[in-house]
């Protein structure tokens, strides 16, 4: 799979979306989109971006297997907030997976770009 150096076993991603009337702030979801959406484009194929994205801002229990791992997501409504929990693990039978095979994306272009991919 490539140089174990750049391995990643597991990644897990999660959001806690305040109701706007508890937390005003929260209301503002741009942040963490352009953050699923830098997951995204490091971590999965050109293709399936934009499925990654809309499983993550939305509220249903979804899995997507890629060629190299498994994206477990889950929504949880509790009293005024909203948790989102999205798991990035390797395929079943495998300890970790190489990201290298995925075009690179530095941080900051993440805000020059479309929010969806």
């Amino acid at each position: 799979i490539g140089d174990e150096r750049f391995a990643v076993g597991k990644i897990v991603l999660l959001w806690q979306a305040w109701d706007p009337a508890v937390h005003e702030a929260a209301a503002n979801k741009v942040p963490m989109a352009r953050f699923i959406a830098f997951v995204a484009h490091r971590y999965f194929p050109k293709s399936r971006r934009e499925e990654l994205v809309k499983i993550f801002m939305g509220t249903e229990n979804e899995t997507i297997r890629t060629q190299h791992l498994v994206a477990t997501y889950r929504y949880q409504p509790q009293a005024h907030l909203a948790l989102h929990r999205l798991e990035l693990t390797p395929l079943p039978g495998r300890k970790y997976w190489n990201p290298v095979f995925v075009e690179e994306i530095k941080p900051e272009e993440i805000h020059e770009k479309p929010v969806n991919y």
